[in-house]
């Protein structure tokens, strides 16, 4: 279910996000700049959405939740995620 939702994101956002990897709940999303990438990982922090950036490359945001997570609560941080691309979409693609 996550990697479908995810790719359904990045169909939606194809000016955001580059593409998106990952196995079972080790997921990453590429954004297109790393400005963008920064600005969506610092909103969702600031929504309680705790997500790991990449040392090496800051276009590269991770998602590792817990094996044991809820489903419900994996729903709402996916949610949360597409709010925040909604939001900060026109910016992040007004930079290139």
């Amino acid at each position: 279910w996550a990697m479908n939702e995810l790719q359904r994101l990045q169909s939606e956002y194809p000016g955001v996000i580059e593409t998106v990897q990952g196995q079972g709940l080790l997921l990453g999303i590429r954004f297109t700049n790393p400005s963008g990438g920064i600005m969506v990982l610092s909103e969702l922090f600031e929504r309680q959405v705790i997500v790991i950036p990449s040392l090496m490359d800051w276009t590269v945001m991770r998602i590792a939740p817990p094996l044991n997570i809820p489903e419900a609560t994996l729903k709402q941080g996916f949610s949360i995620l597409e709010e925040a691309l909604s939001t900060l979409a026109p910016d992040i693609m007004a930079m290139d």
